[in-house]
């Protein structure tokens, strides 16, 4: 759900493949990506791990990760049927018309599309993406405490300081301990700066606005610990064209998925698997559970036998982020240079709408606004209507226009921290929680045979991308798959998924 990154912590060049075990060649929606992951010579007997062949497997969550275990399931001739709680599909993937605009409420970045299975999907399906940097936008910062814009080298030179500390950063940490915030991180290296105002207080508006956005958490709930969520090398970021709904029609294309299901209660055992609904009871012999780390954490769904210690251990360590968005569809914009552009806002109380989004572009020409935020701000104005947060990101966009225009034709506001289904936005680690990628690769571990998980919270490499949780779903198809008779593993449309999508599968 957010851009890409940018601290060398988690970052830039993939340092270990994700790819699973035994890969081989195959065919399918992820052949034609390149994308290698699902596909492998295959044996006699069970899956990989010697269990009982999937004859039914139950999916819980239509979100990226489950449409695309899902699909690469049902393309393998395994029954397969998908348990949405929502009345649409997507999960934290969420295109939604904003006065006749389609806009991602939730992941909206191509991170890095060289190689990557998002955007190799969205090729297969000949749907195009645009630059977040090549339509000629204009990077602008406004302080809303002098009330006036930034001075450009001011802020670049704000900017700056986050490669700085990039670079510093492992001297803190081991100044200031495994246990230690982001926030405690960002103070000793403004302090050993040594910089004056208001160079100090653009530069931790830089660190803030950066980093919090990245992690959807205050600076102070961050590990400062050095941890690996990685883009994809090539290209920048991106937005697809005419949003992700391109993206989800594609994965969820044959696969059976029952909406407005709730599941409430998993049983488990080697006798296959049992999940109660508010539709009734499914059975199968395998569950894939894929919902937000958030739900687990909010302990949603009841598991019998309960989870194992380390499982449940690692759900408590790793964090929930909170990002939101607040959208603004104009009739007329009124701000300068209207387009792709990208403004950071340092408004009198800290985070408030940081980063804001010119979207115009994007959309056709259609004047539209996008602001991020998350943490302590977001917590402050979790009470106030949407109408209301709205209305305040209507005023600071008149303050930094310098005047007042015609009020938005149509807004939203997003509210992923108190949805049921999702609980929070996307994962980070947790400061003083001691989490490491081992916490993700616990939470991705199967629970016997019959138990899976999926999801952008296990992807120890990938954590809060769309990619991430695309890698996921694959992964645990290709568990249990990767040694099933004949079978190679693909999705509907021919392409097969995994890390890198450079050349057609065979």
């Amino acid at each position: 759900m957010r851009p890409r990154r940018r601290w060398h912590r988690r970052r830039h060049s993939l340092q270990r493949s994700a790819t699973p075990s035994n890969p081989g060649a195959s065919h399918g929606l992820l052949s034609g990506l390149g994308v290698r992951l699902l596909g492998v010579d295959v044996g006699t007997g069970g899956n990989a791990r010697g269990g009982r062949r999937p004859q039914r497997v139950i999916v819980v969550g239509a979100g990226a990760a489950g449409l695309t275990a899902a699909n690469a399931l049902t393309t393998a001739g395994v029954e397969t049927v998908v348990l949405e709680a929502r009345d649409r599909l997507g999960g934290r993937v969420w295109p939604e018309e904003v006065g006749g605009v389609p806009v991602d409420l939730g992941g909206a970045w191509i991170v890095g599309p060289s190689g990557n299975p998002v955007a190799c999907v969205l090729n297969r399906e000949g749907i195009g993406w645009q630059s977040a940097e090549s339509l000629g936008g204009i990077v602008r910062g406004y302080d809303g405490v002098l009330h006036r814009e930034m001075p450009e080298s001011d802020l670049w030179s704000a900017l700056a300081a986050v490669g700085q500390f990039e670079e510093a950063c492992p001297e803190l940490v081991a100044a200031l301990g495994p246990n230690a915030s982001l926030e405690e991180g960002f103070d000793a290296f403004l302090t050993k700066a040594g910089l004056s105002e208001p160079a100090r207080r653009y530069a931790a508006f830089a660190l803030h606005a950066t980093f919090e956005g990245n992690e959807a958490e205050s600076a102070d709930r961050i590990a400062l610990t050095p941890t690996t969520s990685e883009a994809f090398d090539e290209g920048g970021s991106h937005f697809p064209d005419g949003s992700f709904r391109g993206l989800i029609t594609a994965l969820a294309r044959g696969v059976d998925v029952r909406l407005e299901t709730i599941v409430s209660r998993v049983e488990y055992s080697e006798g296959g698997v049992s999940i109660e609904t508010s539709n009734g009871t499914e059975h199968g012999s395998h569950v894939i559970v894929t919902v937000p780390l958030g739900v687990l954490k909010a302990g949603r769904i009841e598991f019998s036998p309960a989870l194992p210690a380390d499982k449940i251990e690692a759900i408590e360590r790793l964090g929930m982020g909170d990002l939101e968005k607040v959208v603004l569809r104009y009739e007329q914009p009124f701000w300068p240079d209207p387009g792709a552009n990208f403004l950071f806002y340092l408004g009198a109380q800290p985070g408030e709408f940081p980063l804001i989004v010119d979207y115009t572009s994007f959309a056709g020409g259609k004047p539209t606004l996008i602001a991020l935020y998350c943490g302590a701000y977001r917590r402050a104005i979790a009470d106030m209507p949407d109408a209301a947060i709205a209305a305040r990101f209507a005023e600071v966009v008149a303050e930094i226009a310098g005047h007042e225009g015609a009020a938005p034709s149509s807004t939203h506001v997003t509210r992923w921290t108190s949805d049921p289904f999702a609980m929070g936005s996307y994962s980070y680690y947790r400061a003083g929680a001691g989490a490491t990628a081992a916490e993700r690769d616990t939470l991705g571990a199967p629970v016997g045979d019959q138990l899976l998980f999926a999801g952008e919270a296990t992807s120890g490499e990938h954590y809060g991308y769309i990619h991430g949780a695309m890698l996921s779903g694959a992964r645990e198809a290709e568990r249990l798959l990767d040694e099933r008779p004949g079978q190679g593993v693909v999705l509907e449309s021919g392409l097969l998924v995994k890390e890198g999508c450079n050349e057609a599968a065979s």
